[in-house]
């Protein structure tokens, strides 16, 4: 029996204003790169011959999307919209809830409270009108 390769395309992201009802998928969802940073500080001493140590004493993380903008009849992507909301806001208004997880059957799931950062990634001519959001995690 041979192994089968994963598909990139087996993500999926919601979000919410409250975070327990109203969860909208994120419409044209193109990429998806979630990331944990640990904060390392140096943990060396006398005792480890040599070899430096280091510890995680915090952590942040982000998740990076790209997305096309789409309309059905005319009206945007709730997703989008809600996270179009969210830009040039301050305190619980530049935030949303969030969950991402696997649809391929994998038992990844994620969620979170996070401030949004929405910006165009591709305007030419030829191109599909692209987002690139960022949501940078508030806590765990």
């Amino acid at each position: 029996m041979s192994a089968v390769n994963l598909l990139a395309r087996g993500y999926r992201i919601e979000v919410s204003a409250d975070g327990a009802t109203n969860w909208l998928r994120v419409g044209g969802l193109n990429d998806l790169n979630p990331n944990i940073s640990p904060n390392k500080v140096d943990a060396s001493n006398y005792d480890s011959d040599g070899w430096a140590a280091s510890e995680i004493t915090m952590q942040n993380w982000n998740v990076a999307l790209k997305a096309n903008r789409q309309a059905d009849g005319g009206v945007e992507d709730a997703g989008i919209a809600l996270l179009r909301g969210c830009v040039g806001k301050f305190g619980d208004a530049a935030r949303v809830y969030t969950r991402w997880y696997r649809t391929d059957g994998l038992d990844e799931a994620w969620k979170g409270r996070a401030i949004v950062e929405l910006t165009p990634s591709k305007t030419g001519v030829a191109d599909l009108n692209e987002l690139a959001v960022t949501l940078t995690g508030d806590g765990a």
